[in-house]
């Protein structure tokens, strides 16, 4: 997954209370894996991740890596790509930093919690 950001606004920003977030997850079995990069994900679990560099382009800056995942439900429910996706629900905490997508409620964060 990649997440494209505005060359105007491509400063992290860092979360002054709790968000609320929803993360494509694809289900085998009893293993929830992201669907990329199939990291492994289990409920009640702090999961952290560095975020790549910024990637500079012409129109659009991007970032490939960190836990991507979707601030608005519909959106998320509208990027499932497979009869074994769901949505979850999670949280940036207080003090993670994020960047915020120009497109499609994405973002990209180093710090995401499945409570």
């Amino acid at each position: 997954m990649c997440l494209y950001l505005s060359p105007e606004n491509s400063q992290p920003k860092v979360a002054k209370k709790r968000i609320t977030v929803y993360k494509i997850l694809t289900g085998y079995e009893t293993k929830f894996l992201s669907p990329y990069m199939g990291m492994e994900y289990i409920k009640n679990n702090i999961y952290t991740s560095k975020i790549g560099k910024i990637n500079k382009g012409f129109y659009f800056n991007s970032i490939k890596e960190g836990l991507h995942c979707f601030s608005n439900l519909k959106i998320a429910n509208k990027n499932i790509m497979s009869l074994s996706d769901i949505v979850v629900r999670m949280y940036i905490p207080e003090g993670a930093v994020y960047y915020e997508g120009v497109e499609i409620n994405e973002i990209v964060t180093d710090i995401l919690i499945w409570a």
